[in-house]
């Protein structure tokens, strides 16, 4: 797919907050803008459409890797939009979790079945082991492939033109605005979709619901498990903050 214009090409990593995103193209460009839930489904919508089609496309975000956009559009990376969130790798696994336990829809069933009534910490072994691609360093993975913060963050400064910590999606949304052209609506907080909902008692946590205290469901002995099976990504995030205080964009120096 040939396109002389930029695209704004968002690689969103599971559970860094993007939903909000891709939902506000949608609603602006309609079928200018494609969301996509992995490399597959992102070739086949590509495929059902015509050139003319596609060559009217704007925005695509989802769950797809740089070399994966490469591969699929048949273009440079370096040359569009190419963006991207982290996020605390604890914090992200646990918003995983409970998004896995409030979401008891069809598409959900293969990766949600083993983690009904389990605890947060059965949720951490059980991943490493059966399903390791939810959050056994993959934040690293989708930058550079591996499991390795140097490499990731290499490919952050090479092949991104923006790429923030989740704490600051305001200033990463109005950044894209501004490059979309100000198409999307201005940033409020009560844009914000697909947030946890807060938990009044445990029977809301197995449904799915924030606790008010993260250590009720994951006390220290949980988390180091989490630093253990995510120590690239929780690296990463360290040198991200370090490096760029959480928000990059090409051509800026560190802070």
């Amino acid at each position: 797919m040939a396109n002389d214009q930029k695209l704004i090409l968002f690689s969103h990593i599971p559970k860094t907050a993007g939903w909000t995103l891709n939902h506000e193209f949608l609603r602006v460009l309609g079928d200018r803008a494609i969301v996509a839930n992995g490399f597959i489904p992102l070739k086949s919508t590509l495929a059902g459409r015509t050139e003319e089609a596609r060559q009217r496309i704007r925005y695509i975000g989802g769950h797809v890797t740089c070399d994966q956009y490469a591969e699929a559009l048949s273009v440079s990376v370096g040359e569009h939009f190419l963006i991207s969130l982290i996020r605390d790798p604890l914090r992200r696994a646990i918003s995983y979790y409970l998004f896995i336990l409030r979401n008891d829809v069809p598409p959900m069933k293969r990766i949600r079945d083993p983690f009904v009534g389990k605890s947060f910490e059965y949720f951490v072994e059980h991943s490493a082991e059966t399903q390791p691609e939810l959050i056994v360093n993959a934040q690293c993975k989708y930058f550079c492939g591996e499991a390795d913060a140097d490499k990731a963050m290499q490919a952050i400064d090479t092949h991104y033109a923006l790429v923030a910590n989740s704490r600051r999606f305001p200033e990463f949304y109005n950044r894209v605005r501004q490059e979309s052209g100000d198409i999307l609506s201005p940033w409020s907080d009560d844009r914000s979709l697909n947030v946890t909902p807060p938990a009044q008692s445990e029977a809301e946590v197995q449904m799915g619901r924030m606790p008010a205290d993260l250590s009720t469901i994951a006390p220290p002995h949980v988390v180091r498990k989490v630093e253990e099976i995510a120590a690239a990504d929780f690296e990463l995030v360290e040198q991200f903050e370090n490096r760029y205080q959480g928000y990059y964009e090409r051509g800026s120096r560190p802070a």
